[in-house]
């Protein structure tokens, strides 16, 4: 989650450079606006565009062996 539309977006364009042997044509970014009350408005950046849930698991775990965080989520 980030703060801004902005900062989603930059960490996108960020992950489609460092990690493009990972992220096919096929997916794509799809940033979620999120309300936490007290804690303000967030952006989370999600992928989309897998097949099923066992491409995003994968997905995911290749990311975190790169270091970078993710979690699975159902849309």
């Amino acid at each position: 989650s980030l703060r801004s539309r902005a900062e989603a977006n930059t960490v996108w364009d960020r992950l489609n450079t460092s990690m493009s042997d990972l992220i096919t044509n096929s997916y794509f970014s799809d940033i979620k606006r999120v309300d936490l009350d007290a804690k303000g408005i967030y952006y989370r950046l999600r992928v989309s565009g897998l097949v099923d849930r066992a491409e995003a698991d994968a997905l995911c775990a290749r990311f975190k062996s790169r270091g970078q965080e993710c979690i699975v989520t159902k849309r």
